[in-house]
């Protein structure tokens, strides 16, 4: 059955208009290209050809020991400023103060915030440094220089360390300088980030970065390097263990002083019993053996729990003084 036989005229002439408004539509159609595979993400790590330095920076921060590979190749002027930095102490008592709270990187801060103030000669050291992009990306390891933001040529002495890559800081035109990368001690990063902090990514515990070394390949050995530790460790040794070495000094001192006083009202009390009437000088001369000798024992009885020739002069001490009283008795 035909288009002309089964529709009314009216009908037909109506089908045929809309056929012919629908032609060119057809005619400049194309078919929907096949979707294509998802994009892939790709880590650009160094290439065999970017020559590390022979030096190697050593951090020595409270959670253990980071040891940092240099490009000198990729950032020449950056690598000879950090080694002349570390080199002249510049990075001694700075600390970690930003912690990214995404997990992004670790931030060392601006070396002029550091504990200790910096020296005439050190402040002299540190000036802006031009901005040296090359083929490295931010990946896991990766140091990159903190910067203004919008302008490259204003980093000083403040870097990133990269936990896990970062691809939304290798903005084409707008990147960071990389400079080396974390040889040793990533894990000693992560028990770094690892502590307490604030919702903006500031640790409770300042991250301190006790001293930063230059070292050859033969030096690191020799250095017996840290693996990670909590910062509480730093915390008791900082903190309690100085005051605790301070207080057993002044025992030792205290003991001293008592067993000299000791010494001496022994020797008094013989000198005085053989003077007619002198009891009540005797008697003066024992409390102050007495005394001393009390003293003595509150103040070694802790250290004879380590040292047994401590415990036995307690014990030949405390002989001694009854010993003593039995003369006084006679």
């Amino acid at each position: 059955m035909t288009l002309r036989a089964a529709l009314p005229p009216r009908r037909r002439r109506l089908a045929l208009l809309a056929a012919c408004a629908l032609l060119p539509a057809a005619a400049r159609a194309e078919p929907a290209p096949a979707p294509g595979p998802p994009p892939r993400v790709v880590t650009v790590v160094p290439r065999p050809t970017d020559r590390l330095a022979t030096e190697r920076i050593v951090l020595r921060t409270i959670c253990g020991d980071i040891v940092i590979a240099l490009y000198p190749d990729v950032a020449p002027q950056t690598v000879r400023q950090i080694i002349l930095l570390a080199g002249s102490g510049v990075y001694d008592t700075t600390h970690f103060f930003h912690v990214d709270p995404s997990g992004y990187y670790l931030q060392l801060a601006d070396a002029r915030n550091r504990i200790l103030p910096l020296t005439f000669i050190q402040q002299s050291l540190i000036h802006p440094l031009r901005a040296e992009w090359g083929p490295l990306r931010h990946v896991r390891g990766a140091l990159s220089l903190a910067r203004e933001p919008g302008r490259p040529d204003t980093a000083l002495t403040s870097f990133l360390i990269l936990r896990k890559d970062a691809p939304f800081l290798d903005k084409p035109g707008d990147t960071y300088t990389i400079f080396g990368r974390v040889e040793q001690g990533m894990d000693v990063v992560e028990a770094l980030s690892a502590g307490r902090h604030s919702a903006d990514g500031t640790p409770e515990v300042r991250l301190t970065v006790l001293q930063a070394l230059v070292a050859g390949p033969q030096q690191l050995p020799a250095l017996g390097l840290r693996g990670p530790q909590s910062p509480d460790w730093w915390l008791y040794n900082a903190q309690v263990a100085p005051v605790t070495a301070a207080n057993e000094r002044l025992d030792w001192i205290a003991a001293g002083g008592f067993l000299s006083s000791l010494v001496l009202a022994v020797a008094a009390f013989f000198l005085a019993r053989r003077l007619p009437g002198s009891r009540g000088a005797c008697s003066l001369c024992l409390l102050v053996v007495s005394l001393c000798g009390y003293m003595l024992l509150v103040l070694l009885t802790p250290a004879s729990w380590t040292h047994a020739w401590i415990g036995v002069g307690l014990l030949a001490l405390t002989l001694a003084v009854i010993r003593l009283l039995a003369f006084f008795d006679s």
